[in-house]
């Protein structure tokens, strides 16, 4: 499919550009990334406190409450368990799970709701929140970083480091941060999803299976899930 051979080219574009700038300065630059994401975690429950008090707030949960709202839970928490799975296909399955294992009392008392539809659009809203936080973080994060490394450069420039092996290596880092780039924007995939017109871009993951494969296994969305659900 299309995505297929987009995602092939974008990682093998970043293994390329990690094999011609060596192991050193592509494992700084991955390092960078990965510390960002570190980080963003981190700051993640500030900024996503900070995006609920913005106009961004309710238009996500208007655009999630459209598509709740003609769902069918029925009764019984089996019943909304496979209403509720069957109605989130726009996310990674671990998170329609999660969504379900939290369908209880408790968890209405902590967010203030009192249906199954409000829990859903409230659950699903937080969890759209909590992946922009994240996004926003990493971006500035990150900036900071490439920032800080152009002032290293120089001194990158001036080490004998210029074998074989130090490319090759440069191109495995390269794949690696290509696949991480992948997942990051797989984050903004998953708001952009949020939608109500998104149905085509959804069709297209489905048929597509790298690009599917890579949606439903990542990993910095399987972390944020885990965070959240501790």
């Amino acid at each position: 499919m299309i995505l297929d051979g987009i995602i092939v080219m974008v990682i093998s574009a970043f293994g390329a550009v990690g094999y011609y700038r060596g192991f050193l300065k592509t494992i700084m630059s991955f390092a960078s990334s990965f510390v960002a994401i570190i980080f963003a975690f981190i700051i993640q429950p500030i900024i996503s406190s900070f995006l609920k008090l913005t106009p961004l707030y309710p238009i996500i949960y208007k655009w999630i409450g459209g598509r709740v709202e003609k769902v069918n839970f029925g009764v019984g928490v089996q019943t909304q368990g496979e209403a509720i799975r069957k109605s989130v296909t726009w996310l990674p399955d671990f998170i329609s799970d999660s969504i379900v294992k939290n369908n209880n009392a408790e968890v209405y008392k902590l967010l203030k709701v009192s249906t199954i539809k409000e829990y859903v659009s409230e659950s699903l809203t937080q969890v759209v929140l909590g992946i922009l936080a994240i996004l926003f973080a990493w971006l500035i994060i990150k900036a900071i970083f490439i920032l800080l490394l152009a002032s290293t450069d120089a001194v990158i420039k001036v080490i004998p480091i210029v074998s074989k092996l130090n490319r090759l290596s440069g191109f495995g880092i390269g794949v690696v941060k290509g696949v991480l780039g992948i997942w990051i924007v797989g984050l903004l995939l998953s708001v952009v999803l949020t939608s109500p017109h998104s149905s085509a871009i959804a069709t297209l993951i489905q048929e597509s299976s790298l690009t599917k494969w890579l949606y439903e296994n990542n990993l910095i969305l399987q972390a944020f899930s885990n965070m959240v659900n501790k």
